[in-house]
């Protein structure tokens, strides 16, 4: 998957949730320069981490059998501290001209959106997968862990207004959105050690965590746990010289998450006699005296009730040049994520038009949520009014999963009337 929104694109994909602004430079929609109407629907995904094989994510997040090479894949890539994260989103869409002109318009939208992080430290994967038996002597660190997870649906009311000047011309384009929040789970640890006895005898734990969590006992598709509101703004500047340079933001906005809600601080220096185990969360309730002990000694400070969370918010800006008219454009962007654990990603590439059906383009990744990555796409025009665009944002993540970090694609296809 590839997230937040572009101007640059093609108008049948309107504003699609994409990491890079303008991943679809081609408009093929001019093609039907006599028709107002453009309904479509788009869907795009990502998986991605800095060490995490392909592999590994996939079975993680399918909850599929995870074997020992698997496991091993992804750990022994692993620096001190790892990040992982998954981004998707499906949709529909309409859109229609306003006037005679087809740069002015207005589009509402409707799709439904997942977001998930975590960054945490090489112990604490160590653990997770291996059981503590690997830990003997020594103090696994538990750190700094964070973890987001959110899901939700979104109502997205919008237009673009072109501003033309004798040599440039200005694109701005604002969308309001409303927000139905589904789910909601994050913890943070601020210290947190695990130390194993050398001789299995005991192991001891001191750990401050804290958690904040939706109504779990209802989180299926479509339920709601809460309201919410966003705003994206775009704008291009495009000049007579064929160069442009657009920037913006996605995602300026919150969820209010209702009453049935709860949070929780574990503060505490806990101690379990024989606690050795092959699968550590799995295990550990078994390996234990006393559940009634592990529950009121970890869970401190429980409170329920509503509040309020910030939806991780997308900023960005991209620079092009057509180096041959209406054929050849060069790009170089870049963007970051707030509230995500998401380092600045530079996407650097081209995009080349054959005909009036037919363009595809290429880019370069690096940073973000992978250490680096290659992209593919391509735009169809496949007449009577039909557009399709399809494409990969991380193409090494299809070829050897095995030791590919990364994968993602993004799929649309539109009917322009």
């Amino acid at each position: 998957m590839r997230l937040p929104l572009a101007l640059l694109v093609p108008a049948f994909t309107v504003i699609p949730f994409t990491v890079s602004l303008g991943q679809y430079h081609t408009d093929f929609s001019k093609n039907y320069s006599d028709k107002k109407n453009t309904i479509g629907i788009t869907g795009d995904y990502q998986i991605a981490s800095d060490a995490v094989t392909v592999a590994f994510q996939n079975a993680f997040l399918n909850n599929s059998f995870l074997n020992t090479s698997t496991k091993d894949g992804a750990f022994t890539n692993m620096d001190d501290r790892s990040v992982m994260a998954s981004m998707v989103s499906e949709g529909i869409y309409y859109k229609r001209k306003s006037g005679v002109s087809a740069d002015n318009y207005w589009f509402v939208a409707l799709r439904n959106r997942s977001h998930y992080n975590t960054n945490f430290t090489k112990d604490l994967f160590g653990l997770y997968f291996y059981g503590n038996k690997p830990y003997a002597g020594k103090t696994a660190d538990l750190s700094n862990l964070n973890y987001n997870s959110i899901k939700w649906q979104q109502l997205q009311f919008g237009l673009n207004k072109r501003i033309v000047a004798d040599s440039s011309y200005w694109d701005i384009t604002g969308s309001v959105s409303v927000l139905n929040g589904q789910d909601y789970l994050n913890f943070t640890t601020g210290r947190g050690t695990f130390y194993t006895h050398p001789d299995a005898e005991y192991v001891e734990m001191d750990l401050l965590l804290q958690s904040k969590q939706a109504d779990s006992t209802n989180h299926s598709f479509g339920a709601t746990n809460g309201f919410g509101a966003s705003l994206d703004v775009m704008a291009t500047y495009s000049h007579k010289d064929n160069y442009y340079l657009t920037f913006g933001i996605k995602d300026a906005g919150f969820i209010a998450w209702n009453k049935k809600s709860f949070e929780y601080t574990v503060d505490t220096l806990y101690r379990f006699e024989g606690a050795v185990v092959d699968n550590f969360f799995d295990s550990l309730y078994l390996d234990i005296s006393s559940e009634s002990d592990f529950i009121d000694g970890f869970r401190n400070n429980y409170k329920s009730g509503g509040f309020t969370t910030s939806i991780p918010m997308w900023m960005g800006a991209e620079f092009g040049k057509e180096l041959m008219n209406d054929k050849l454009t060069v790009f170089a962007g870049a963007d970051y994520i707030l509230n995500a654990d998401y380092d600045l990603h530079i996407r650097v590439g081209g995009e080349y038009t054959f005909n009036r059906h037919i363009a595809a383009g290429a880019a370069f990744h690096a940073g973000g949520y992978a250490k680096y990555g290659w992209e593919l796409y391509g735009m169809f025009d496949l007449t009577h009014g039909f557009l399709l665009h399809a494409g990969t944002s991380y193409l090494g993540g299809f070829i050897a999963p095995k030791n590919a970090t990364a994968q993602g694609g993004s799929v649309g296809i539109a009917k322009v009337f």
